[in-house]
């Protein structure tokens, strides 16, 4: 028994010793690791901290940067440049709902001004002028708008000058008022003049303010605005010294979105042959179609044109024609031809035409590069009677209204090898 107990007591005290020398080789691990993750891993985590607290530091900075950037221009690139989009959004500014009422007085100023050869931002204006005044467009000591803007170029002054656009101000747009019930209707006449010369359709975004918010008077001189009873009592920010800058022609990077595609490819035509474009890729703009709208450079070209009309027509939305190559003709091409099945362009085949006879207005055809020939990729819209919309080189730029070319026929002719012809169905 002596010797049983003994033997007990040695392997006891062994396993104590085993557990001891255990323990102590794991917190000797232990410390080794601690001491590693000390030296290694915890300067990382300290780096990495200061990384994300240096991005946070720089987004902070960028949003404050373009908070500053969307109040000095009165807008960001997302809101449209300040722009409505359609008459019903432009006549709710002063309180009107009853959307066929202007509908139907937009179709009239329209008419009633044709001769005046005016823009989308022009009718708007005028449009509101005329469902301020209920009567229509009033006629004033010096006539008609239309009288008055033919009395301007008759007097020297070039179409959309600054001193045309100053004369159309002080000889008939600073009176509307006088026609007007509206407590507001200096502010609204001031405020319908800027849609005019600049463009800016949104007046919660425009220099003046809002119609019933408006800050200051752009437009009246204080001489004019005597003429009114009582008229809101805003600070007059005209003087002789900045008329040429708040008269100076801007026009929108936007047009109502009709849906009408031969009747927006007319309106971009004519906006080109206003503001002098020119054909050029020098300074094209590529992934944002508004800033192409109004580059700065005007310049343009075939594929850019149909571009232009694709998107103010409302046929293809904006992510959709940022997506696409559209200064160039083929990238316009491979571009429509991924929207066949959807509804709204057809591709038309070999067999469906080969004359005149067989197109429609709106047709946009793509030729196809002939280097024997000396031929360019090129894209333009058929506008039917033989003519077409295109914006091929400058002098086919800076006229107005389409075009009669020679070719009589369309497939099979080397003058003319279109490979691609899409029908709008919208």
């Amino acid at each position: 028994m002596g010797d049983e107990q003994e033997q007990r007591q040695e392997r006891e005290a062994l396993d104590s010793a085993k557990r001891i020398a255990k323990k102590k080789t794991k917190d000797s691990i232990q410390k080794v690791i601690m001491s590693k993750v000390k030296v290694i891993i915890m300067p990382v985590i300290g780096y990495m901290a200061i990384m994300f607290a240096a991005i946070l530091a720089i987004l902070a900075l960028i949003t404050l940067l373009d908070s500053v950037i969307h109040n000095k221009s009165g807008g960001s690139a997302d809101d449209g440049y300040g722009q409505a989009d359609s008459i019903d959004t432009y006549m709710s500014q002063f309180g009107y709902e009853n959307s066929e009422e202007f509908t139907a007085m937009y179709d009239t100023v329209k008419s009633e001004t044709e001769a005046c050869g005016l823009n989308q931002q022009q009718i708007f204006a005028l449009t509101a002028i005329a469902c301020n005044c209920n009567a229509g467009l009033p006629t004033l000591k010096k006539g008609t708008f239309t009288d008055v803007y033919e009395a301007g170029l008759a007097a020297g002054y070039e179409k959309n000058s600054w001193q045309h656009n100053k004369y159309i101000w002080d000889k008939w747009w600073f009176e509307t008022p006088a026609e007007m019930a509206d407590a507001n209707r200096t502010k609204i006449a001031d405020a319908t003049f800027e849609t005019y010369a600049k463009g800016d359709f949104n007046f919660s975004t425009s220099e003046g303010g809002a119609i019933e918010n408006r800050t200051k008077y752009i437009y009246y001189t204080e001489e004019q605005i005597k003429n009114f009873e009582d008229p809101p009592s805003i600070p007059i920010t005209r003087t002789s010294s900045n008329e040429e800058e708040i008269f100076s022609y801007q026009s929108s990077p936007s047009y109502e979105i009709s849906g009408n595609f031969l009747e927006v490819a007319d309106s971009i035509d004519k906006k080109y042959a206003d503001e002098g474009w020119k054909y050029s890729k020098g300074n094209l703009i590529y992934r944002n179609i508004d800033k192409s709208l109004t580059n700065p450079y005007k310049e343009t070209c075939c594929a850019t044109y149909v571009a232009h009309v694709l998107y103010v027509s409302g046929i293809v939305t904006k992510e959709e024609i940022n997506s696409a190559s559209y200064n160039s003709a083929h990238g316009i091409k491979r571009f429509l031809r991924s929207l066949i099945g959807t509804g709204r362009f057809q591709e038309l085949g070999e067999s469906d035409v080969n004359s005149y006879n067989d197109l429609q207005p709106g047709d946009i055809l793509v030729q196809d590069n002939v280097e024997e020939l000396g031929v360019r990729g090129h894209v333009q819209i058929y506008a039917g009677d033989e003519k077409w919309y295109s914006a091929g080189k400058t002098e086919r730029i800076q006229y107005y209204g389409a075009q009669h070319y020679r070719w009589k026929t369309i497939r099979n002719n080397p003058d003319l090898p279109f490979i691609c012809i899409i029908r709008p169905l919208i």
